[in-house]
């Protein structure tokens, strides 16, 4: 019986408008876990979330069905309409990760 694996990576970059250094160290500590929160929503597992003043770095793993464009979509308008910090904060905690 055939079976397709799969084991996809992505790196993904989401900068500020204009390159402004807006993520301040404070702020970093709720936004990478609300980030990596619509990751696990997606259906994705973040591996790695990281970054500077300026951007921000993720390394995700994202499920076949899910396409690129799709899951940099979702995260765009999740992190501009700032919903749900609070419930991904809570289950990266819950799960170990934060």
């Amino acid at each position: 019986m055939p079976s397709t694996y799969t084991n996809l990576l992505y790196h993904i970059i989401f900068s500020t408008k204009d390159r402004r250094p807006l993520i301040t160290p404070k702020l970093r500590i709720e936004l990478h876990p609300y980030i990596g929160g619509i990751i696990l929503d997606a259906g994705g597992v973040p591996l790695e979330i990281g970054g500077v003043a300026d951007h921000v770095h993720i390394l995700a793993k994202l499920p076949a069905v899910l396409s690129v464009s799709d899951a940099a979509s979702h995260q765009g308008e999740f992190l501009e309409m700032g919903r749900g910090a609070t419930r991904s904060c809570s289950r990266l905690r819950m799960a170990g990760r934060l």
